[in-house]
């Protein structure tokens, strides 16, 4: 049964007349229905529900971008854009599949076909940047060549992804769809009593996981370390994933167009045992994408390190793990250094940061409810080893660099735990980093003078990874 299609037209107007009627004109020879601004005016916001309302039962959308941004929208949701980002942004949100034209920058045009506004010029760059952001766009060099574009591009698009379209009413056999209505009932009536089946059976074995999908799970081992994490989320709540007693909290950030989902927790108490079972718990409930331990760390090299500074937990073991002998008078530990490694993409995004003196700068100075030092802050990137006490005494610390690392940088209760979760996840596993800055040097001086500020750093680093380094699908 043929289909007929409706295409939405999407692009600046007075610039891009014949470019638009060529279109048009190319859509209607495909025996397809184009439709576009030229039936009303987006700067009105009825008709912007008109708008909206078109897009939504459109099977296609095309973008056509020239040399001009646009009129920009002053006041409400999209103040700041045009309202061809405007469209365009709706119909990403609405999964309409987009079709993209941008005109190639060697072509000449008059100058009242050029954005003169030096803001909208930079404007409408980044929204070609957008615009080439994770799809194939094509370039134009005259109304033909864009019309031969947008003739091919629809053609592999309807082949490859066929849409909902429209077709003919006397082409119906309604005996027949009244059949298939009678068939989908009965179908209906099945699934759901074994829907209830299932939920019978739900009660009595462990819930199905993957019951929710996230971009990011933090993790910290105390509950004051998460509020610095609620701190940079938007509409957080608490979520309660049924047959499991842990707190969740749920929240998200915006980037771009994209709504970041991120589920965070903390540990009934510290150590390595409670953080494995939280982070296998975190995994299974919401398959996220990222993992991050966020929090305060003992610093090993009071020389090299300041309070607050950003310990990157490159590789982290049990330090208490393997074989004590004696020797002698005295005990010899012999560690197995069973080490397990973060995701070495997200080490290359914090060296990024580390280089940055000025964004390391401005953290420091965003810092107004506590004690800080005088230090510049720095980021550390090295090895991170766990235990299952609190160390109070340096010559512990000696020790264990003596004897397993003289590089070991950070010395704490959890990170070796959240690794070796993450390690061994069921697939898909996700990409896994801990991000805790120093408190105290693990010595007679131990405080919590500085717990605040150091909890602060990690979590605002923890936001720039997720906002300017995290890749997120669509």
């Amino acid at each position: 049964m043929e289909k007929k299609y409706q295409i939405f037209i999407s692009s600046t107007y007075e610039d891009l007349k014949e470019e638009r009627k060529k279109v048009q004109d190319t859509i209607l020879s495909m025996y397809q229905f184009p439709i576009g601004m030229e039936m009303f005016s987006a700067a009105d916001e009825e008709q912007w529900e008109i708008i909206r309302e078109t897009i939504d039962s459109s099977d296609y959308y095309v973008l056509i971008v020239g040399h001009r941004y646009g009129s920009v929208i002053e006041e409400g949701e999209y103040a700041g854009i045009s309202y061809t980002q405007k469209e365009f942004r709706y119909a990403l949100e609405q999964k309409i599949p987009i079709l993209a034209f941008l005109i190639d920058n060697s072509v000449a045009v008059t100058l009242e076909k050029t954005e003169q506004d030096v803001n909208r010029r930079e404007k409408l760059e980044q929204f070609k940047d957008e615009v080439k952001s994770g799809r194939m766009i094509q370039w134009w060099t005259s109304k033909d060549d864009l019309a031969n574009k947008v003739m091919n591009s629809l053609n592999k698009q309807i082949h490859r992804r066929d849409r909902l379209g429209w077709i003919r009413a006397d082409g119906l056999d309604l005996g027949e769809t009244q059949n298939e209505l009678v068939k989908m009932s009965k179908r209906i009536k099945e699934l759901d009593e074994e829907n209830k089946q299932l939920k019978r059976n739900a009660a009595i074995r462990r819930p199905i996981s993957n019951i929710f999908n996230y971009d990011i799970a933090v993790i910290c081992a105390l509950k004051e370390e998460i509020e610095n994490i609620k701190d940079i989320l938007s509409d957080v709540e608490r979520v309660q994933i049924p047959y499991d007693n842990e707190i969740y909290y749920c929240g998200y950030f915006i980037k771009g167009v994209k709504k970041v989902r991120v589920v965070l927790s903390y540990a009934r108490q510290m150590g390595m045992v409670a953080a494995a079972v939280l982070t296998t718990k975190v995994i299974n409930n919401f398959t996220p994408k990222y993992l991050v331990m966020t929090g305060i760390i003992c610093g090993t090299k009071p020389e090299k390190m300041c309070f607050g500074d950003i310990i990157v937990a490159s590789s982290s073991w049990d330090y208490g793990a393997g074989t004590d002998i004696r020797d002698g008078r005295s005990v010899k530990h012999l560690n197995s250094l069973n080490n397990c490694t973060a995701d070495n993409k997200l080490i290359n995004w914090c060296r990024n940061i580390q280089e940055d003196v000025a964004l390391l700068y401005s953290i420091k100075d965003s810092f107004k409810n506590g004690l800080k030092p005088n230090s510049d802050l720095r980021m550390l990137i090295g090895p991170v080893v766990s235990g299952s006490s609190i160390v109070m005494d340096s010559q512990i610390v000696h020790n264990i660099l003596q004897n397993q690392d003289k590089d070991i940088v950070g010395i704490e209760r959890e990170i070796y735990g959240f690794y070796y979760a993450a390690s061994w996840a069921n697939e898909p596993r996700p990409s896994f980093i801990a991000l805790k800055s120093v408190s105290d040097f693990a010595d007679y001086a131990k405080s919590d003078n500085y717990h605040p500020y150091a909890a602060y750093t990690s979590a605002k680093v923890f936001k720039i990874l997720a906002q300017q380094y995290f890749e997120y699908d669509d």
